[in-house]
């Protein structure tokens, strides 16, 4: 009788491991809204970057990470290797820890390479601040300047692509 509540059991396991998990979009209250605009110091050159030159004509997607979160670590790692299907999508990478704790992060996953990456430290804490959050990784993913959906977590790249291709835009649950 052990042997089969074991066997059922690690069964269970195996097939719960294996399902690829979706999560749901959080609410914001920033839904239908445009791109907040932040001012980053980048990592490549130590210049500044405004979310405001955003092209506003194309998706694209503000991952706010740590460099010491596992789940960060996978989300990029997730982007990095899809990157060649993400192209014509702009990443703005963003983070409020400080210059040597992000720099080997920005080195590990080569992000000099990707024209289509900007990687930056949020020197003022406007992001987490502006959508209230205390958790990373974070995505905000934006379909023509206005935030379609919003993910707290790693998601998969499947996820992140049917994302990305779908039309729909968030609607604002504001009144």
């Amino acid at each position: 009788m052990y042997k089969s509540i074991l066997v059922i059991s690690l069964l269970m396991l195996v097939a719960a491991c294996s399902k690829t998990s979706i999560l749901q979009p959080i609410k914001t209250g920033h839904e239908g809204e445009g791109i907040p605009k932040l001012s980053l110091l980048l990592l490549g050159n130590k210049s500044f970057y405004s979310t405001a030159d955003l092209p506003r004509g194309k998706t694209n997607v503000l991952f706010y990470f740590s460099p010491v979160c596992p789940h960060c670590r996978v989300q990029m790692r997730t982007i990095v290797d899809n990157m060649h299907r993400l192209k014509d999508v702009q990443f703005t990478i963003l983070t409020i820890a400080d210059y040597p704790s992000t720099r080997p992060f920005y080195d590990r996953y080569k992000l000099n390479r990707y024209s289509n990456v900007a990687i930056g430290i949020d020197t003022g804490y406007i992001f987490p601040n502006y959508f209230k959050i205390d958790k990373v990784p974070f995505l905000a993913i934006y379909k023509n300047g206005v935030l379609k959906d919003a993910f707290i977590g790693s998601i998969s790249f499947d996820q992140l692509n049917h994302e990305i291709q779908s039309n729909v835009i968030a609607q604002s649950n504001r009144p």
